[in-house]
């Protein structure tokens, strides 16, 4: 069985109703001309085919205001799984009872995706892999190609990874200091010459002993597309297999 499972109308329901009915905290994400945007809510109440959330606000306690028709990342915890699903902006709406007098309105989704919530857990690269990254600045469309020397790309071996982001290791690091949220483009390979996949990031944390810098990636908006979706499901799998090994179970069989 995939680790990415698309549910069915029945199973979106049933999570989106028992989002609501427990409030379950809800991460909403949106492209932005400089990258990517992720702000916090929760699960407020169904009215139609509407969900209402409260108002999302940014990581600084900040309230953000959406537009008519903008679409949407919903990420959320519910039972033994991630559910992740893109959905279109209605509007805003009043809410009674609330501690804010409006909430924010989103049309139901059609369809969803959910992974066990372990693979978001992060895992040591065992010593028998190896994954290799690179990133750039600006997000994965503004990967450098042919003779593109405008943008560089630094390189690294990945420390550990999950569903959510990962961690690499760069030697004699000579790039520039990184903010809190920079936006980058991705590139993880597994293995020598194995599979690969690109993603859109943020950088979260920078740390350094001696001549090894580590940097620390969030992987953004990958449910919002086809191609992120099948990067998640590629990544998702390989967190899978690390975590076996380091259980000390066997790996599954691959087929071709």
């Amino acid at each position: 069985m995939p680790n990415l499972q698309e549910l069915d109308n029945d199973q979106i329901n049933e999570a989106i109703q028992g989002a609501v009915e427990k409030r379950i905290p809800v991460a909403l994400t949106c492209r932005k001309q400089d990258g990517w945007a992720i702000f916090h809510s929760r699960f407020v109440a169904l009215q139609g085919q509407h969900i209402l959330l409260a108002m999302p606000r940014d990581d600084d306690g900040e309230p953000h205001q959406f537009e008519l028709a903008d679409r949407v990342g919903l990420s959320f915890k519910y039972r033994h799984h991630k559910h992740i699903c893109s959905a279109t902006v209605a509007g805003l709406a009043d809410h009674p009872g609330e501690e804010e007098p409006q909430v924010l309105s989103v049309i139901s989704p059609t369809k969803m995706h959910r992974l066990q919530r372990r693979v978001y857990q992060r895992v040591a690269v065992p010593e028998s892999k190896i994954v290799r990254a690179s990133f750039w600045f600006g997000g994965q469309e503004s990967e450098p190609v042919g003779s593109a020397a405008d943008i560089s790309v630094w390189t690294g071996t990945v420390d550990n990874i999950s569903a959510g982001g990962f961690q690499m290791a760069c030697h004699d690091y000579t790039g520039p200091e990184l903010q809190l949220g920079d936006a980058v483009g991705v590139h993880l390979t597994f293995g020598l010459g194995q599979e690969s996949c690109f993603a859109d990031g943020q950088f979260r944390h920078f740390d350094q002993t001696g001549d090894v810098v580590s940097l620390g990636f969030q992987f953004v908006g990958l449910a919002q597309s086809r191609q992120g979706r099948a990067a998640l499901q590629m990544i998702s799998s390989r967190v899978s297999e690390f975590q076996r090994i380091a259980e000390g179970r066997r790996p599954h069989r691959r087929t071709a």
